[in-house]
């Protein structure tokens, strides 16, 4: 008899198990460490956590919820518990005398079996993509590759629009490169004050015509001076020679004040000229995302920045090829159909004309 009474108040293996702790009931956010040595923290999804099983921290499976403390738990996991002498709420220690206790929870299991659905989607669309791709990115680029596009077929026809995209892509870049020298602004801090700064920055360069037409030009001459950056440094490199660091900042002052002066005299050429640059800058940078993971992208970046890298492949270079056929694919377009027999100047006579006809009747009344 003493056998069976000490027996039966040992520690089994189930006991200890199913022991929760206030560490178990309060659980927080892991951190994890990957192999780059950068520390990451796991989000927990407040509605997953709810429905989470304090016992076996899974989703509920065919969810049981007590009677006097209206706790929820697993099934399979409170008849276990139960069975191992534990007669008391895993969560809030009232008793539990039996299975009588507990009552099913029907609402419960159907919001989970639509949190189950919702995720089997999300792991869906994640193995769509490769395990290099981020989803933001990937619409970033998607929306990149329709930018690009427009820029090709109706950079001129929508001029206006097009001054507006291209100043607050140019704004919003150097605010980005600026205030990413503040420590305490996370990524999405940073990309909100620059974007609706950088709205101000398309609002002037499309209502004032020579303004957008000067960072336009000022665009134009700043990818002139990447390229004619990028084939100098390689030649230096290959000859053994350091790249001066003052030959990047000469080469978008000089190019860029050139090209944007250009752009004032010859506007309906320069800007047909420019747009096509640009949807082939867009398409390159696509294409390098989607085909070597912004393999080119990155490698320029580090060149302006003079940073050590390895130099690329002939194969990493035939991306580049993209954006001389598209500039000359939206020129041709551009001078033969969409911009063919249409002057911007007309339009914006026309609008000085009506903007002095509404002034003069308001002098009149």
């Amino acid at each position: 008899m003493s056998q069976r009474t000490s027996r039966k108040f040992l520690p089994t293996n189930e006991n200890i198990l199913y022991e929760l702790n206030d560490y178990d009931r309060q659980r927080t956010p892991q951190i994890l460490i990957d192999d780059d040595d950068h520390i990451q923290c796991v989000p927990v999804d407040p509605i997953v956590k709810s429905l989470s099983c304090p016992i076996c921290l899974d989703l509920f499976n065919r969810t049981m919820v007590t009677t006097i403390c209206l706790h929820r738990f697993c099934a399979d996991c409170i008849h276990r518990w139960l069975k191992s002498d534990n007669k008391v709420c895993p969560t809030c220690r009232k008793t539990l005398k039996s299975k009588r206790y507990l009552r099913s929870d029907s609402r419960t299991d159907l919001l989970v079996d639509f949190v189950k659905k919702q995720q089997a989607k999300t792991s869906e669309l994640a193995e769509i993509l490769p395990d290099d791709y981020s989803l933001n990115w990937f619409i970033a680029h998607a929306s990149l590759a329709f930018v690009g596009l427009f820029y090709a077929l109706l950079g001129y026809r929508w001029w206006r629009f097009t001054m507006f995209v291209t100043s607050f892509s140019l704004g919003s870049l150097l605010l980005f490169i600026i205030l990413s020298t503040q420590p305490t602004m996370t990524e999405s801090q940073l990309i909100g004050v620059s974007c609706s700064i950088a709205t101000l920055f398309g609002l002037i360069g499309a209502l004032l015509q020579y303004v957008g037409l000067f960072i336009n030009g000022f665009c134009f001459g700043l990818i002139l001076s990447i390229t004619t950056f990028t084939i100098l440094d390689m030649k230096n490199y290959a000859n053994g020679v350091s790249t001066s660091f003052w030959l990047p900042i000469g080469l978008i002052l000089l190019l860029g004040l050139i090209c944007a002066i250009i752009t004032l005299k010859f506007q309906k050429t320069m800007l047909i000229v420019t747009s096509s640059c640009l949807a082939g800058v867009c398409h390159t940078l696509v294409l390098d995302y989607f085909l070597q993971s912004s393999v080119l992208f990155h490698f320029v970046r580090k060149r302006l920045l003079f940073e050590s890298t390895t130099m690329l492949c002939i194969r990493h270079w035939l991306i580049a090829l993209i954006l001389p056929i598209v500039l000359l694919f939206g020129i041709f377009i551009q001078f033969t159909c969409t911009g063919k027999s249409y002057d911007h100047r007309d339009s914006w006579q026309k609008g000085n004309e009506i903007t002095d006809k509404i002034i003069s009747n308001i002098d009149k009344t």
